[in-house]
């Protein structure tokens, strides 16, 4: 399990505030509950506690949005989170043998390439990779994450190479991100798991967002999808943060999910029946519970959760929540494992 800390580079302290949504009067600030959502996701982001497990249930008047806005500012947060995975990614590009073919991402395309040596250069080790021909290029530690391992081994490399396009990082995504835009966007990092409805969440995750620039004369654009990154929502050649499955999906998926995850991914639970089915499974895992109160079986989620409520762990955190809007109810409270 990679283990995170709340330690952030100066880029962390971002802000989800100036972020707008489109209307059909043109861009608005994004409403006290959507920055809410985001705000929770980026205080739950780095929340680990040693041998206790959080369950953090909202009761809304409409689940629209919750999770994939929640899920958006989990995986915003937690780029800029120091990581085991970081460091490991590093460290496992280095270590590979001389001429093993790599995938490098530049500026909007995938180029075939080969690892070389590892020299010292003002203190810093820099990365050798051929591109192409004999050209030899060197890397700072900071833009290894352009460097994936190569799913099949090249033989050689073409003289001259163009690579091919892939999906850019969105202006949106550049503007929230700054330096990590690029490594959330290429390199796949599993964040959290979703148990709701795919339509419904696809739906919303198309939302168009943007930041204004320059005094609001320009815009940098995107959707909450550049954000949320959900597999099977974004591209094939690029990377996400967040697995989906329905609620009504079998027993052997939910297996699989679990070996594909670390035990650190909080579970989503998008809707009363998700919940009610699959909590046991996922006993051992932090739980996000989005509760429509127009749900039928909103009662009797609300009746479970205060049961386990009533077996919470003696040890209670006091964590500090985002300021909760009106017409929203939270619940927070530790489990033991």
């Amino acid at each position: 399990m990679s283990k995170r800390t709340q330690e952030q580079d100066a880029e962390g302290t971002f802000s989800f505030a100036p972020i707008h949504y489109r209307s059909r009067e043109g861009y608005r600030p994004l409403p006290e509950w959507a920055l809410f959502f985001l705000e929770l996701g980026k205080t739950l982001s780095s929340l680990e506690i040693e041998n206790q497990r959080y369950t953090v249930a909202l009761a809304l008047p409409t689940r629209s949005y919750a999770t994939a806005l929640i899920g958006a500012g989990i995986a915003c947060a937690r780029i800029f989170l120091k990581s085991d995975d970081d460091s490991d990614h590093i460290e496992t590009i280095y270590s590979l043998p001389e001429g093993t073919s790599l995938k490098y991402y530049d500026k909007g395309k995938v180029k075939k390439a080969l690892k070389k040596d590892v020299m010292e250069y003002n203190g810093k080790m820099l990365l050798g990779i051929q591109i192409e021909g004999h050209t030899t290029i060197y890397l700072k530690p900071e833009n290894v994450n352009k460097i994936e391992i190569a799913d099949v081994d090249y033989i050689h490399l073409p003289n001259k190479q163009n690579g091919y396009s892939v999906e850019l990082p969105s202006k949106l995504a550049l503007a929230t991100l700054q330096s990590r835009s690029h490594e959330f966007f290429y390199r796949s990092r599993i964040e959290g798991v979703v148990i709701g409805p795919r339509n419904l969440l696809k739906e919303e995750a198309e939302l168009e967002l943007s930041i204004p620039q320059n005094g609001k004369q320009h815009y940098s654009t995107g959707s909450l999808s550049d954000l949320f990154r959900v597999k099977g929502f974004v591209p094939n050649n690029v990377g996400h943060r967040f697995l989906l499955t329905p609620p009504s999906s079998n027993n052997n998926i939910f297996v699989e999910m679990l070996h594909q995850v670390s035990t650190d991914c909080p579970f989503i639970f998008d809707g009363a029946s998700g919940f009610l089915r699959w909590k046991e499974m996922f006993v051992d895992r932090d739980w996000i519970v989005i509760l429509d109160q127009t749900d039928s079986y909103f009662p009797n989620a609300v009746a479970q959760l205060n049961q386990d409520y009533s077996y919470r762990s003696e040890t209670q955190r006091n964590i500090q929540l985002p300021q909760v809007p009106s017409g929203i109810e939270v619940t927070f409270f530790m489990r033991n494992q």
